[in-house]
């Protein structure tokens, strides 16, 4: 085959995997929704036509390649490519590369763990004050005042008897585009039979698509909401 040929192969190589690499750290999905005969629609993720088209072409010219040059290390970028294409829900490919995708909560979890270090004891000391006065009503007006100066705000307060079950707590500000999160904190732990569909460990199954819920720790409630449209 003519020199120039594979200079070609070379030079469109170079162009379709930049591309790609472009399209895999900013924009690899579209939002569909899908509308299905006699059942209810539904939203997903689905990897960009355009994505497609370069997935096939730095499969197909690397594979090329690989025969006209007698070098069949080019096979092992059509077999990674295929790999991350194929796998891309899973949580390795979702805290790297996918990192930046509206799928991946990873930047997400990095804000909420901060948060929980940042208010676990100044949510006991109000629990506790509360608790300490033993009554059965509550202004969640007051308690937010005594944390005016934090990130977060007191949402919801549950009570069991005289005492809170559980604070509701959601961040001030929004710091990521896809997600909106609010956290449950329990002084005396959660019950996870209390849910249909057990919570994931938080920092896995990071994959998210509408909503999921997230255990941490042995006190903690995680819930994330993901893309609802766009």
């Amino acid at each position: 085959m003519h020199k120039w040929v594979k200079n070609i192969l070379l030079l469109l190589n170079i162009v379709t995997i930049s591309a790609l690499l472009y399209f895999t750290f900013t924009n690899y999905y579209s939002w569909k929704t899908y509308s299905v005969w006699l059942n209810p629609s539904y939203s997903d993720y689905e990897i960009r036509f355009e994505v497609k088209i370069l997935l096939a072409l730095n499969i197909i010219i690397p594979t090329i390649l690989a025969f006209i040059k007698k070098k069949y290390l080019w096979l092992i970028q059509p077999v990674i490519i295929l790999i991350a294409s194929t796998n891309y829900k899973k949580d390795f490919f979702q805290k790297t590369i996918f990192i930046n995708q509206p799928s991946s909560i990873q930047k997400t979890n990095t804000d909420i763990e901060d948060l929980i270090k940042h208010s676990e004891n100044k949510l006991d000391l109000i629990i506790q004050k509360f608790n300490n006065v033993n009554i059965d009503t509550i202004n969640v007006l007051e308690l937010n005042k005594q944390i005016e100066k934090e990130s977060f705000y007191i949402s919801t307060v549950s009570l069991e008897g005289k005492k809170i079950k559980y604070l509701e707590i959601v961040p001030k500000s929004k710091t990521q585009d896809f997600h909106e999160y609010q956290l449950l904190y329990y002084p005396n732990t959660y019950d996870l039979n209390n849910y249909a569909v057990k919570p994931s460990k938080f920092g896995e199954n990071i994959y998210v698509l509408h909503s999921n819920n997230f255990f941490y720790g042995n006190k903690w409630i995680i819930q994330i909401y993901g893309m609802t449209s766009g």
